[in-house]
């Protein structure tokens, strides 16, 4: 059976979770990134805004795996948020790397798929929870250390203007 015969409506949704889940994951990852490059750097904003920007962006490179460990090496974590931090990661690899080819058969069927949306839908919920988590700590350091919202506005106005170029 081709993935062509199946409810075309319901294979796309399955694939647009997926797509959210990622993106999901992408979030959490480049938040992770962001603490590691400048919340746990007590050097970060003695630096030049082009120096900061190449720690952000060295930061940036790395893999979710390799942000966690210089995350854990920089601050404690509290050991219930280090579990959800370390199966983060694990769903993260396993999206990236299992997930279709492990439902495989799931894909093929109704109930099947369905149990995909849900698990693709609980993973995205968990994603985006840990990310906002993170970002409010993120929100906490940077407001402590007298960043003012209109530098973090800015920058989401330099996103937008990229997205719409």
């Amino acid at each position: 059976m081709k993935l062509n015969d199946v409810d075309p409506a319901q294979v796309k949704e399955v694939f647009a979770r997926f797509g959210l889940a990622m993106y999901d994951a992408q979030c959490l990852e480049r938040q992770t990134a962001i603490l590691v490059a400048a919340c746990c750097n007590p050097e970060f904003l003695r630096k030049t805004p082009e120096e900061r920007d190449a720690i952000l962006k060295a930061e940036m490179t790395k893999t979710l795996g390799a942000l966690v460990r210089r995350l854990s090496e920089q601050v404690t974590i509290a050991p219930s948020l280090e579990h959800r931090i370390a199966t983060a990661l694990k769903t993260r690899n396993w999206l990236a790397h299992n997930y279709f080819w492990e439902r495989a058969g799931q894909l093929l069927t109704p109930s099947g798929r369905e149990v995909m949306l849900k698990e693709l839908t609980d993973v995205s919920n968990e994603m985006s929870g840990l990310d906002e988590l993170l970002t409010e700590y993120a929100t906490r350091w940077r407001k402590r250390a007298g960043v003012p919202d209109e530098v973090i506005e800015a920058e989401l106005e330099k996103l937008r203007a990229e997205g719409s170029a």
